[in-house]
């Protein structure tokens, strides 16, 4: 829980939980984003988005929680949910004092927000980048506060109107709005040496400052700043899984990608070349 909380808007995600593989039922309550976008224009480079976009092209992000007990498998795997402590959930946001990026502004940006629904929506008008305390409380019961054996992600906050919510102790999501693609981007598929590695896909958009990272799905799964005037490209974070790494360069002139496992190591790649005077 961050100093000096202000109440913003609704906004709460729950993910599924995974406890020890001896364990058959436990307390959980958890608050994360749901998505997995990672940027490095974050405090700590791994805030998780919930919805992600351009300007001019309508984004949507849907709200899931869970917050009750859970049974999970003795020989390990995904939890169930046995019963549901929040049957009725409205969603609330918190913005921590010491958070510059989390504001109000979004809202006057062609996004719109649901807190009886948990969606968010619209087509954005101006880029930006805005960080949250997701929580979550149940709107016809109210939440009557349990602590005991669990696993807990969560704390319980007290807003402005009186209310109990189960706000996140620790994790961030939030909303990325890109600039408009001006249609100079540069699409890359980076090989690696070592065959056991997957492919990797690259947009870099030179106008915008952005290397965007693709997952497997296709979607943007990691978006960060580069300088495009360098002719090496790098930034401080690793790659979608199971590639990892704790950095990545990348030679314009050769296609060469290094990444930097956590232990040192390097892993390389090559990206597709471009031009004559450089790969891309």
């Amino acid at each position: 829980m961050k100093p000096t909380q202000a109440l913003l808007i609704a906004l709460g995600v729950l993910v599924a939980s995974r406890v020890p593989a001896s364990a058959d039922q436990t307390y959980s309550s958890r608050v994360f984003g749901i998505g997995h976008v990672r940027t490095d224009k974050a405090p700590d480079g791994k805030i998780p988005f919930v919805a992600l976009g351009f300007v001019g092209t309508p984004i949507s992000g849907q709200i899931k929680y869970e917050i009750g007990t859970i049974d999970c498998p003795r020989g390990g795997g995904t939890c169930s949910t046995v019963s549901n402590a929040i049957p009725n959930p409205e969603y609330t946001l918190f913005c921590g004092g010491n958070n510059p990026g989390c504001n109000w502004s979004w809202r006057n940006s062609g996004i719109i927000w649901d807190g009886n629904t948990g969606t968010i929506s619209g087509t954005p008008t101006a880029p930006g980048l805005w960080f949250f305390y997701a929580a979550v409380r149940d709107r016809v019961n109210g939440e009557r506060p349990y602590r005991g054996n669990g696993v807990w992600g969560t704390t319980f906050v007290t807003s402005e109107d009186g209310k109990t919510w189960n706000e996140s102790i620790d994790d961030e999501t939030g909303i990325l709005v890109l600039p408009q693609p001006t249609g100079k981007e540069i699409p890359l598929q980076c090989t690696f040496s070592d065959s056991r590695l997957p492919p990797v896909s690259l947009t870099l958009d030179y106008d915008g400052g952005y290397a965007e990272v693709l997952g497997n799905d296709g979607n943007i799964s990691a978006v960060h700043h580069i300088d495009a005037n360098a002719n090496v490209l790098g930034w401080a974070s690793g790659l979608p899984d199971p590639v990892g790494g704790t950095a990545v360069t990348i030679d314009r002139q050769s296609g060469t990608m290094v990444v930097t496992a956590y232990n040192g190591q390097a892993t390389t790649a090559h990206c597709e070349k471009r031009s004559t005077t450089r790969a891309f």
